[in-house]
């Protein structure tokens, strides 16, 4: 037996090899719902890891040291952000690796909670993205003696509109140049898997066993074997990495000169409107985009998990999925950079706007 020392000063007596969520269990189920982590002392400690020792308890943990400090902001975002590719990641690891389908169930739950952090994490990123904008737009508006905007200037309305329909256009364009590549990647796949004899052959194999090859013969297991390092990786990713920078040269001359062509033709006041409206818009978009997105991934998850595979359902949430990925991963972190960009070209040119 050990002796565990509770908050309030109280102790308990408890089996060596407890947990302590066994501990806060003990204490109250309601509590016991809400503990990820437990304090241990001065250390702090997964619930679930088993306490060997005398010590003192505490379930929940307020703050986490790190280096003598506290974490902060930038730490919990960096946090939040390296969680949902890492456990997207590890289910993609443990597909290739043919781990047990149980494994791959874990990881699926993990990527499941993992689009809702980056949903939390993109809020921080939407927020900073803000922010920056509306102190850029301050230094432009003094650096342009803008005073103050009138809509109900004809002008200005128009700068207001066109601000608006910026983030749709940057959106579809973003969203377009997502489809091109992807096509471009299915179609390269399709012509290895038909010019390459290793790879035919075990898609055949495959097909044969519906890709549950734990009962295949030993030849046809050999002949899946042999087809292991065959496929042209290069060609893949070349049409990935020449894509996200060649589709998106448009999206980015769009930001730079938008700004230029508004300030020097329709003068600063216009100017500034479509600065307000591409932040306000801007910003609401880039928020539904990374909330939408994670939404309709975790739909198709929560779909397949009630083994409804291949049902209308599945087939509409996989539309879901199929849009949601580029909202939640492309279109709507871009928006940051489109509001942020178009500030800072503002900014430069508007000392030279009459």
């Amino acid at each position: 037996m050990i002796q565990i020392t509770l908050p309030d000063g109280a102790t308990r007596q408890v089996e060596k090899g407890t947990t302590g969520m066994d501990i806060a269990k003990s204490i109250s189920e309601g509590l016991a719902r809400n503990v990820f982590a437990c304090q241990i002392d001065d250390e702090v400690w997964d619930a679930n890891r088993p306490i060997e020792k005398d010590c003192e308890f505490t379930p929940g943990v307020t703050h986490v040291p790190v280096s003598g400090k506290l974490i902060g902001k930038e730490e919990i975002q960096l946090a939040v952000d390296a969680y949902g590719p890492i456990s997207d990641n590890a289910g993609g690891i443990a597909e290739m690796a043919e781990l047990p389908s149980e494994v791959r169930t874990r990881t699926d739950e993990l990527d499941a909670v993992g689009n809702t952090t980056a949903a939390i994490g993109k809020g921080f990123a939407i927020a900073s993205a803000a922010l920056t904008a509306l102190a850029l737009f301050a230094a432009f508006a003094d650096k342009a003696e803008l005073t103050s905007i009138n809509v109900m200037q004809p002008i200005v309305m128009v700068g207001l509109l066109i601000g608006a329909m910026l983030p749709f256009v940057f959106s579809a364009l973003a969203m377009n140049a997502v489809g091109r590549a992807a096509m471009s990647m299915i179609q390269e796949v399709r012509r290895q898997f038909n010019d390459i004899p290793a790879l035919k052959a075990a898609l055949e194999i495959m097909r044969k066993y519906d890709a549950d090859l734990s009962t295949a013969t030993e030849e046809d297991r050999k002949i899946f074997d042999e087809a292991d390092g065959k496929a042209e990786y290069d060609k893949c990713v070349e049409i990935s990495t020449q894509a996200s920078i060649r589709e998106m040269v448009l999206p980015g001359l769009l930001a730079v000169f938008i700004p230029i062509l508004i300030g020097f033709g329709g003068g600063k006041e216009m100017l500034g409107g479509v600065l307000a409206g591409v932040t306000a818009c801007g910003v609401l978009m880039a928020i539904f985009q990374s909330n939408a997105g994670g939404a309709w991934d975790n739909a198709k998850k929560t779909i397949e998990e009630e083994g409804r595979k291949g049902t209308d359902a599945h087939k509409a949430a996989v539309v879901g999925d199929t849009v949601g990925d580029p909202f939640k991963d492309t279109s709507g972190p871009s928006l940051n950079i489109l509001i942020k960009l178009m500030s800072v070209v503002a900014l430069v040119i508007a000392s030279s706007i009459i």
